[in-house]
């Protein structure tokens, strides 16, 4: 009895025991893996630390030292702008500046490889970037690209693995002269073109300068008796100043055998002056290319030949048309109180008018413009020889007023008169003429005759008018 109460006494002291051992164990694997966890965190803490290879202030940095396989550049930040200071004359790619520092600061790898065969990544002989600040200086160093270009090859001072960088933000390591060189077509900003000339064949095919006190651009005077699109040189020059050309396009630089490119016979050439004073000159191949969609370009002074789409070098194909309002109005209808018409030599017809007060008269019939039907009448008519359609323009002749198919003579409100006339071109156009001298723009007969035309609207307000 004594045996069966001790034995029953030991039942729960063994459950004890072997909760006791079970949680010994539970504990023994949970510390365990605790521990490898802490460890392997702290291992993962270790490669990021160690794959953070730089960190600093991108905009701490004032001057990048380059040796490449090229040879050496340096360059230095002043008030704003990375300039070079050794390694030769070229304006800098500011935008490419920008990155590298940006990229640089916050320098992260991808994958370590330890160092005992620098001469497989291409690091026995690398080159290097070296950036300096007021305090300090970070140097990397940059081997091969690796089989299957995914990534650069790298080191930097004060590590002793290897380790990579992709390839595509990496590639900004592996400095070059077209690399560091700007790709902008011209060095001017915003209002700092002051003009822009353009040759074809020897002969210029049109000039426009800007007027730095009225903000404004402008022909030659040959031009003064037409109406100047400014909006459309300002687009153009827009252009001109944001045009940059891919690094793929910057060609061969300091280019002697012209030829090469057919540059000893450009078909255009153009002179862009800057408001400081200096001057891009350029020659232009269109034809070097088969299909026609790209022209090929080269700067006269750096001989750097750059590649641009046909669209984005347009402005080469322009002429004097491209910058006037080819719809312009010889005087304003509402000042005009009286003008005489005379039409393919007919007999000259007097009218009277006041639009502000809705009168009119035509042939001595009055008219009444309150009326909608002939108040459209009318203004068609008028506008019809008060607009003047430009179809071309030639400032190189002087073409006499003889024999005028259109003859308008105008009387406005503060006495003042004026005239219009258009004569006989032949081929179907016709010169302008204001206040007796030739304008230098031509019209053509669709204008003249047809639907829509002087002709036609000059019938129409007949026979409104009863007249």
């Amino acid at each position: 009895m004594a045996q069966e109460e001790t034995r029953i006494m030991n039942k729960p002291i063994i459950a004890l025991i072997t909760v006791f051992a079970a949680a010994g164990i539970s504990v023994g694997v949970f510390l365990g893996f605790k521990n490898s966890k802490e460890k392997d965190d702290k291992k993962q803490a270790e490669i990021i630390a160690d794959y953070n290879l730089l960190r600093f202030d991108s905009e701490s940095i004032n001057k990048i030292e380059f040796d490449c396989d090229e040879g050496r550049y340096a360059a230095e930040l002043k008030e704003g702008v990375w300039s070079l200071t050794e390694g030769g004359e070229f304006p800098l790619d500011q935008t490419y500046f920008q990155l590298l520092c940006t990229y640089t600061s916050d320098l992260t790898a991808d994958n370590s490889f330890d160092n005992s065969e620098p001469a497989k990544y291409g690091l026995d002989t690398p080159e290097t970037v070296t950036l300096h600040s007021d305090s300090d200086s970070y140097k990397i160093y940059v081997g091969d690209i690796s089989p299957t270009n995914d990534y650069y090859y790298i080191t930097v001072e004060g590590k002793e693995k290897i380790y990579t960088v992709n390839s595509i933000n990496g590639s900004v390591l592996k400095a070059e002269k077209m690399m560091l060189k700007s790709k902008d077509f011209v060095p001017y900003g915003n209002r700092g073109i002051e003009n822009i000339t353009v040759t074809r064949d020897g002969k210029q095919t049109y000039s426009v300068s800007y007027d730095k006190d009225g903000d404004t651009w402008y022909m030659s005077d040959k031009f003064d008796m037409l109406t100047f699109d400014v909006t459309s040189v300002s687009t153009m020059v827009s252009n001109i100043i944001r045009l940059s050309a891919s690094i793929e396009n910057m060609l061969d630089d300091e280019l002697t055998d012209l030829s090469k490119y057919g540059f000893d016979k450009p078909t255009a050439e153009a002179v862009i002056t800057g408001t400081d004073g200096t001057k891009c000159s350029f020659v232009f191949n269109e034809n070097y290319d088969p299909k026609g969609e790209y022209v090929l370009a080269m700067e006269m002074n750096s001989r750097q030949v750059m590649k641009f789409s046909k669209s984005e070098l347009y402005f080469i194909n322009c002429t004097p048309i491209d910058f006037l309002l080819l719809y312009m109005p010889i005087t304003d209808i509402t000042k005009v109180r009286e003008f005489e018409f005379s039409f393919e030599g007919g007999e000259t017809e007097k009218y009277t008018m006041d639009v502000n007060a809705d009168k009119a008269s035509c042939i001595g019939k009055e008219l009444d413009l309150s009326d909608g039907s002939m108040n459209i009448t009318f203004r068609n008519f008028f506008n019809s020889f008060n607009t003047l359609k430009i179809t071309a323009v030639d400032t190189s002749i002087a073409p006499p007023l003889e024999n005028p198919i259109l003859e308008v003579s105008y009387t406005l409100a503060d006495g003042t008169t004026k005239t219009h006339h258009l004569t006989d071109a032949g081929d179907g156009n016709y010169y302008a003429f204001i206040d007796s001298k030739y304008c230098g723009a031509l019209t053509d007969k669709t204008k003249v005759k047809g639907l829509n035309s002087i002709e036609d609207f000059h019938k129409q307000l007949l026979e409104a008018a009863g007249v």
